[in-house]
């Protein structure tokens, strides 16, 4: 009941919100951000713009043009990529996060993946992935079970062992019996599909975000490639993609020499065309195998795609900065690409804006940056006069989870932008005395790139968001800390007069299954989840859960979990 009426309080007041006018550029920049993502949720419109996008989606695929005779600077970077690109081996293997072309339901942990969910794949991309099962342990032993229970299901006459010797006379001439049979068997076990499953999420109350749900013998072999582009960008181009968004945030400092420029929809405008002209023959039937070459629709029907991929595939990102940073590089040798994400020489800026769109690709006027004093790129925002901008998302709040994130935010531009500690005055009376938890100094005083994530400037952690409500003051009513959490403190030589009892919050997500300590044989999907994870992992429902109360002890200064201290 408590928590239902901070969240009405907090919906209220952020919604209805009046800034006073900003004294700062940044200020502004932070009002403007404020509000961009601030909507009360609606789905009564959810048909209609599902529609919508899916129109969208559709047209801007038929509008991607073929490419004949592109600008000079394409064939300079076809050349490079013909030199340098290696032939595809398959070197890593990941499993997917989201759903599948048959929805999963939230049900995306590996055990699952493992025991329960339908294996889909394209005809094309069979071998590919009977490839990546035969050299996986883990999908070795699903795939056994899997086809015990298909044979199984046939009832047939003879016993399974006189079934394998009916199989080996029909496969002995072929060159390797044993993966001819098993590929045979794989194939019983597959369900074939002609392509992807479009889909939306939520952008904002205007607009749908699409998306591409891949089948789930496709997208294991589309992440495998993506990891392989990805080690080639950083032998070629010496680009780590894991630390490349660090770099981006900080050379945009450079305002006067960069210019940053972001693509609208480029996941979805890089066209098999494009690919065909610049990428060697052998990475071309690599990613033809394994791409989707047609998506079933919104209107039921599968569509032929002009694209090569879609967001959702699993080589779409490290495809197109491999693109991306080519061409620029052809301009500018220390031009990087994070994504669509591009950072090139204010001079060349112009000349890559002609070289993108002649190829179908558009260029996000908004997000795009060539001259003045304010340069963006991968979530960091900059300008000349007053250094890094300090700015959030903020959602409406649903939970009590968002209404801490929220306030913590708020907490740190107060203390910048005056609007915003007028803001923070307005929600601090919200709060209840026993939910307030107290200054978090590392929180409260660490620099804006820390948030970020930026090690690049900082190989120590990162700093997080508390999971509760930061005020400058203790509650008025100080709460006694268990006399064994006490100890534990004084043992890690602190002074335990200077700790307080805080009230956090967190999410608990809901259990698929139980978590088990000891398992029998039919939980060998769990016991291969937890071989995977080097650890014993939640077999979590994506989705799905609730937000609990946590006991905290703080100083300000260090924050330690009840129940550690207490284990």
């Amino acid at each position: 009941m408590l928590n239902t009426s901070i969240i009405n309080t907090f919906q209220k007041s952020l919604s209805t919100f009046q800034f006073i006018e900003p004294e700062s550029f940044s200020e502004r920049f932070a009002q403007d951000r404020y509000w961009k993502k601030l909507e009360v949720p609606c789905n009564s419109h959810l048909d209609l713009l599902t529609s919508q996008c899916w129109e969208n989606w559709l047209s801007n695929d038929e509008a991607l043009p073929e490419i004949e005779l592109p600008h000079k600077e394409w064939y300079i970077a076809r050349d490079f990529l013909h030199r340098n690109l290696k032939q595809y081996r398959h070197k890593t293997m990941r499993f997917p996060k989201g759903s599948e072309f048959h929805p999963t339901r939230g049900h995306n942990s590996l055990e699952a993946r493992l025991t329960k969910s339908k294996w889909t794949c394209t005809h094309d991309n069979f071998i590919g992935f009977a490839d990546l099962v035969y050299g996986s342990n883990a999908l070795k032993k699903a795939f056994r079970k899997r086809y015990d229970k298909w044979y199984n299901s046939k009832k047939l006459k003879i016993t399974k062992c006189q079934f394998d010797k009916y199989l080996y006379k029909k496969f002995k001439r072929t060159e390797n019996i044993g993966r001819e049979i098993f590929k045979w068997k794989l194939s019983k076990i597959t369900t074939f599909v002609y392509g992807s499953r479009w889909s939306s999420v939520y952008k904002n109350t205007e607009k749908r975000r699409p998306i591409n749900v891949e089948p789930f013998g496709n997208i294991l072999t589309q992440l495998s490639i993506g990891s392989d582009i990805r080690h080639q960008i950083k032998q070629i181009f010496d680009v780590d993609l894991d630390t490349l968004a660090d770099t981006q945030r900080l050379r945009i400092k450079d305002v006067d020499q960069v210019a940053t420029i972001d693509l609208k929809d480029a996941s979805d405008s890089i066209s098999w065309s494009l690919c065909c002209f610049l990428l060697p023959k052998s990475l071309i039937s690599t990613l033809e195998r394994a791409r989707s070459q047609m998506t079933y629709g919104h209107d039921k029907n599968y569509h032929v795609v002009k694209k090569v991929s879609s967001m959702g595939n699993g080589f779409t990102f490290e495809l197109m900065t491999l693109i991306l940073t080519t061409v620029c590089r052809t301009l500018d040798s220390s031009a990087t690409v994070f994504g669509d994400d591009i950072i090139i020489n204010s001079t060349k800026s112009s000349r890559l804006i002609e070289l993108l769109t002649s190829v179908g690709l558009k260029v996000n006027v908004e997000k795009s940056f060539t001259e003045g004093p304010f340069r963006e790129s991968c979530g960091g925002n900059y300008h000349k006069d007053e250094g890094y901008i300090e700015s959030y998302d903020f959602k409406y709040p649903e939970s009590i989870g968002d209404c801490v994130l929220t306030w913590n935010k708020i907490v740190r531009l107060g203390r910048l932008y005056p609007s915003f500690h007028k803001l923070k005055q307005v929600l601090y009376r919200s709060i209840p005395n026993a939910l307030r938890g107290g200054p978090c100094h590392s929180f409260e005083t660490s620099d804006i790139l820390d948030l970020y994530g930026n090690h690049g400037l900082n190989k120590e952690p990162v700093v997080s968001f508390p999971l509760f409500f930061v005020t400058e003051k203790w509650p008025d009513k100080k709460v006694k800390i268990n006399p064994q959490v006490q100890e534990r403190i004084r043992n890690y030589q602190y002074d335990v007069k200077s700790f307080n009892a805080v009230c956090g919050f967190e999410f608990k997500p809901e259990l698929r299954t139980p978590t088990a300590s000891v398992m029998s044989s039919y939980q060998w999907g769990k016991y291969l989840m937890y071989l995977h994870a080097g650890m014993k992992t939640a077999d979590v429902l994506g989705g799905t859960g609730k937000w609990v109360n946590i006991q905290l002890v703080s100083s300000g200064t260090e924050i330690f979990r009840t129940r550690s201290l207490m284990s």
